[in-house]
This record gives structure tokens, sequence and C-alpha cells, in this order.
């Protein structure tokens, strides 16, 4: 995937997002924006940042701790292996591998914003210039087959709007999902059954993808803010005056400028002179004042349901601690 091409936000583990975030996106998940508002929320002030991990926004305490996140996965699979195991199956989830990232949390949030980085990886991903990890050993999981996929993964010929949004609906459901060993296969397989049990297990549950939900719904305004785009002509004005054409969107300036190689000398000489127009145009200040104050407005609009994902978390996190005692 090309890095500069999709939105930056703190992630999930790729374990809770492979299966959480179908089961309970499946569900109906909303970004839970409140009223649809055209105004454009006031800025208080506009610092002066050149170093986008050293700021903090509104949403970022209702966001589950990237090590809270490896927590929850790891107690998916064990949940995971547990139904397995009541249907005679033994299932060994891949260990999980931790992952560096060099840029850190908010690192390319707005584009490549550091001098230092920029002069190393250039537009590059950075992902393949640490030391070599060993692959992790694959789970088995899909290479399963016959009674012991159906365990797993379910039927195969459910549509979406066949599975439970939570685990309270699902057990409560009478629909036959086949029987193995005399015991009826969950909706969705052990994969599902795990998920909602962390994730869902009420019908009144919120989706994991809430707040991350509110933080795209913020992120989309920003970029058409008129403050972000003036911004942006700016910082693209300045790139003009070094001999570098692009669109006023930080986010595109690597494909726009059709890098082949983004690690080329070329790239890397670009991406500094990148760095160099934001910080003198104060773009990371601009567009953190402007999105704070477009996510400021959405908890502000969406207190409650924030406070429940607070107690979700909460509750989550003891079941995991719990499993993995």
């Amino acid at each position: 995937m090309n890095r500069l091409s999709s939105l930056r936000r703190p992630t999930l583990t790729p374990a809770i997002l492979a299966v959480a975030s179908a089961v309970l996106l499946a569900a109906g998940c909303s970004s839970g924006g409140g009223t649809e508002e055209s105004k454009e929320p006031e800025v208080s002030s506009t610092p002066r940042i050149t170093d986008p991990n050293s700021f903090a926004f509104p949403l970022d305490p209702y966001l589950t701790k990237p090590d809270d996140q490896q927590t929850l996965s790891k107690a998916q699979a064990e949940l995971t292996r547990q139904c397995m195991k009541r249907f005679g199956f033994t299932y060994h989830p891949a260990p999980q591998r931790p992952t560096v990232n060099p840029f850190g949390e908010n690192g390319l949030r707005y584009g490549v914003s550091s001098t230092q980085l920029a002069a190393k990886y250039g537009y590059g991903s950075g992902s393949g210039d640490g030391p070599d990890q060993p692959e992790a050993p694959a789970s088995g999981a899909e290479l399963l087959t016959g009674a012991a996929r159906l365990a797993m993964f379910g039927k195969e010929d459910l549509k979406p709007s066949d599975l439970p949004s939570s685990q309270e609906e699902a057990e409560a459901s009478e629909a036959n999902n086949g029987v193995i060993a005399g015991k009826a296969v969950p909706v969705g397989g052990c994969q599902r059954e795990a998920a909602m049990k962390v994730f869902s297990p009420r019908k009144k549950s919120l989706p994991i993808t809430f707040t991350y939900g509110l933080m795209t719904d913020a992120w989309s305004r920003t970029r058409d803010d008129s403050r972000y785009v003036a911004v942006g002509r700016k910082w693209a004005e300045c790139l003009k005056e070094k001999g570098y054409v692009t669109s006023p969107d930080p986010l595109t300036q690597d494909r726009d400028l059709k890098f082949t190689d983004p690690q080329s000398p070329r790239a890397i000489t670009v991406a500094k002179a990148d760095v160099a127009c934001k910080e003198k145009v104060n773009l990371i200040g601009v567009a953190f004042a402007v999105e704070s104050a477009y996510q400021k407005r959405l908890v502000e609009q969406n207190a409650e349901a924030l406070k429940q994902v607070q107690q979700q978390q909460e509750e989550q996190l003891r079941l995991a601690a719990s499993l993995l005692r």
C-alpha cells in the first residue's frame, strides 16, 4: 500500500481487525457523528508544531491503547481455541509479532513530517529498514477443511444480514448452523463467537470501531475545511518555488510526483523539501488545531456513547485478564 495515500490513524492490531471489525461492521457500525453541521468550528489557538507525535487529540482517551489491543487480540485467540476444543479440534493461534513503526503514532498523519526520517526513508514506509524478523508461523486456520473449517468459520453461504451482531443475539438464535459431535456450531463459527464475546457481548454494545468512525468523520471535515485547504495551498506554493509541482493535499504528494522508488535519492530530496515547507507555513499546527476542533465537537455530541465506549473497554480488559491469567 502506498503509505501516504491512506489516512494515518492509530490502528487496531491485525488479529483484531481480521475478525472483530468484520463482525462488528457487518452489524451496521456508524460513525455516530451526531447532527450534521456545515459550520466550521472555532479554533481558539494555532500552535506551532514540527513534531506530529508531540500532541494529543480530544478523541485519544477513547481509543484502545496498543498494549491493550495486543491483550484483547490474545483473549480473542484464546476464546477461539476454547471454542474449537468444544468440537474436538486442537487449534494453536499464531503467536503475535510486535510491529515497530519508525514514524510513531502520528508521524505520517499529515504526510512526511520529520526531516530526519525524510532523509532516511523519503516517501518509503520504513518497513524494510529494520532488522529482519522471522515470519510468524501460520495458525493453520486458513488450511482447515471439512468439519474443522465449519467449526472455525461457520457455514460459507451465510449473508451478513444472517449474522447476529452480538453474542446475546447469537445465543438466542434458533437458526441451524450445523452440528459437530452433537454440539451446535455457533453462527459464523468459533472466530465470530470469540470476537463477539470480547467486543459485542450484548445487543446494545457499541462497535469496537465506534471511536475510529468519529476520527474519520473529523478528518473528512478537516480536509474540506477552508483553513486546512488554505494552508495546503501555501504548502504547495512553497514546494513549487523549490521546483516541485503538486496538488495542495499533503497526503497525495508522493503519488503526484510519481516516484517509482519512494526511497530514491530524488524522493528523499523532495521529502526533505516537503517537510521544510510544512514547517514554513505551519501546516501541522494548523491541521492539528482544525482537526482537534472537529474532534472536540464530536466528543461533546457523543458524550454518552463515548462514556459507554470506555466502560466497554474496561469490561473487555477484565475478561481478557481472566482468560489470560
